[in-house]
C-alpha cells in the first residue's frame, strides 16, 4: 500500500491506499505507480486482488487522491493489464533481446492519458488509449492471430486449493492442439516461481511475464503429447505476506509442491484424461526448488529436466538473503538444501548448465549426487549466465519425450532460434 509522509517532521500522515474505507478493508495489493498530477494530488497506479470474483494476479488501472484516499476504477475486469514504465524492469529485458523497449513509457508526461494492453491467456491482446476518467478514447490494435496454427489451442485459466485446504492457487493448463478427451496424456508440472518473482503467464503472448517464455514453452510442451499445467503455490510473490512468507528461508518450500500436487490432483478428477502415474517437472531456468520435487516427492513426480540450478547460498546476496530467507555466512539454519537431499532420488533427472555460469552451486549437487551413488544425467554447455540455446531445449524436450511419453525422439530434428547463427 502508499503512505503519506510529512516531509518535514516525518511523520505518518496516513494511508492512501488500503485504508478503512477501501474495499476489502486492504486486503490488495498497488503493483505499480504510473503518474502523479501535483494540481489535482492523484496517482495513477495499478491494484490487484480488489475483485475476489477474479484472479488476484490481474492488474486494473485506477486513480487515487494522495490526500482523501478516494480511488476511482478507470480500467479493469477479468484481464491483465499491461501498462510500460519507463526504463523499468520489464523494458529492461526486452531491450536485451533487440526489441528495443528501453525507454517506453505508456503514460503521456501530464498524466492525462494513457495506453494499456489487455488479455488473458485464452484471449487475444488488445491495446487501449484510454483518459485518465477511464474513456476509451481508441482501439489502437488488436494482435493479429491470423498467423497462429489451424488447431491453435487457447490455454486454460485454472484455479485449484492449496494443500491446506482453503488457500485458493491460480494457474493455466495447456493442451496439445489434437487434443482429444478420449485419450490419456502424461502431465508436466511446469513452473518454477521464485520467492521474488512469478513465472505463471497471466497475459496472451508477450503480455506474459520474462520475455513470454512461460506462456511460449507451455504451450510448446504441450504439443509435444503432454498435458502442461503451470501453478503457483505458497512461497511466491503478488498474492499477500501470508502467501509470500510461506516457510520462509526454507529452499524446497519455494512454490510448495504440496499446494502443486494437490492442485493436480484436483484437476485430474475434473480431467480424467490427465495420468498422474506420468508426472514430470520442469521449470524455467535458475529456480532453486525444481528439483526437490524429483527429491521430496519420488512416489510423484517421475521425470524431471532442471536448467542451470541455482543453490541460493551461492547466488546474488541481495536476492538470496532478502527474499529467500537464507542465512548470511556464519549463521546457523535449519534450512534443507538439495545437495543434503539425493538420497530419495527415484525418477529420471537431467541437469543443464553452462560453463561460464557461476556452477558450484549445481556441481555441489553433483557431487552429492555421485556419493549417493545415483544415476542422473547432465548437458554442460558452453554457454553462460542463462542462455539456453536452442540445442539444449531439444535435449530438454528429448528427455520428456523418452522417458515420459515412452517414445523415441527423431534423431534427426533440428532446431534453432531466430536470432542464433
Amino acid at each position: 500500500h502508499l503512505y503519506l509522509y510529512d516531509l518535514t517532521t516525518g511523520q505518518l500522515k496516513h494511508c492512501i491506499t488500503g485504508g478503512e474505507e477501501s474495499a476489502h478493508n486492504g486486503e490488495w495489493l498497488v503493483r505499480n505507480v504510473l503518474h502523479f498530477d501535483s494540481a489535482s494530488r492523484e496517482l495513477l497506479i495499478q491494484t490487484a486482488g480488489r475483485d475476489n470474483t477474479i484472479s488476484p494476479y490481474y492488474r486494473d488501472i485506477c486513480k487515487v487522491n494522495i490526500d482523501t484516499g478516494e480511488l476511482t476504477e478507470l480500467m479493469s475486469g477479468n484481464f491483465e493489464h499491461v501498462v510500460y514504465q519507463r526504463d523499468n524492469i520489464t523494458c529492461a529485458r526486452y531491450a536485451l533481446v533487440g526489441l528495443g523497449y528501453l525507454g517506453a513509457h505508456a503514460t503521456s508526461s501530464d498524466g492525462k492519458y494513457l495506453v494499456t494492453t489487455r488479455s488473458r491467456v485464452d484471449t487475444v491482446p488488445e491495446s487501449l488509449l484510454i483518459d485518465r476518467d477511464g474513456r476509451e478514447i481508441l482501439l489502437l490494435e488488436a494482435a493479429d492471430t491470423s498467423g497462429l496454427p489451424d488447431d491453435w489451442a487457447w490455454p486454460e485459466p485454472i484455479k485449484t486449493v492449496a494443500a491446506d485446504g482453503k488457500t485458493d492457487i491460480y494457474g493455466v493448463i495447456y493442451r496439445p492442439f489434437d487434443f482429444s478427451e478420449d485419450r490419456s496424456y502424461p502431465v508436466i508440472d511446469f513452473s518454477g516461481g521464485f520467492r521474488y518473482y512469478s513465472n505463471v503467464a497471466v497475459g496472451s503472448f508477450i503480455n506474459s511475464t520474462v520475455f513470454d517464455c512461460p506462456y511460449l514453452v507451455g504451450s510448446a510442451l504441450a504439443q509435444l503429447g503432454f498435458i502442461v499445467v503451470s501453478m503457483e503455490g505458497r512461497g511466491t510473490p503478488c498474492r499477500n505476506k501470508a502467501f509470500s512468507e510461506h516457510l520462509y528461508g526454507e529452499p524446497s518450500a519455494t512454490s510448495d509442491f504440496n499446494d502443486r500436487i494437490a492442485g493436480l490432483k484436483q484437476l485430474a478428477k475434473q480431467y480424467n484424461y490427465m495420468d498422474l502415474t506420468r508426472v514430470g517437472i520442469n521449470g524455467l531456468d535458475g529456480s532453486p526448488a525444481t528439483v526437490f520435487g524429483l527429491l521430496d516427492h519420488p512416489d510423484f513426480y517421475k521425470v524431471g529436466a532442471v536448467q542451470t540450478f541455482e543453490d541460493p547460498r551461492m547466488g546474488i546476496c541481495e536476492v538470496s538473503e532478502t527474499y529467500e530467507g537464507v542465512p548470511i555466512y556464519g549463521e546457523t539454519s535449519k534450512a534443507r538444501h538439495a545437495e543434503d537431499c539425493v538420497h530419495s532420488l527415484q525418477g529420471k533427472l537431467l541437469l543443464i548448465d553452462g560453463m561460464l555460469n557461476p556452477t558450484i552451486g549445481v556441481f555441489r549437487l553433483v557431487h552429492a549426487l555421485e556419493k549417493a551413488n545415483k544415476d542422473f544425467d547432465m548437458l554442460c554447455l558452453t554457454t553462460g549466465i542463462h542462455d539456453i540455446p536452442s540445442y539444449a531445449v531439444k535435449r530438454e524436450w528429448n528427455y520428456f519425450v523418452e522417458h515420459l511419453l515412452g517414445q523415441k525422439p527423431p534423431g534427426d530434428f533440428s532446431m534453432a532460434f531466430s536470432y542464433e547463427n
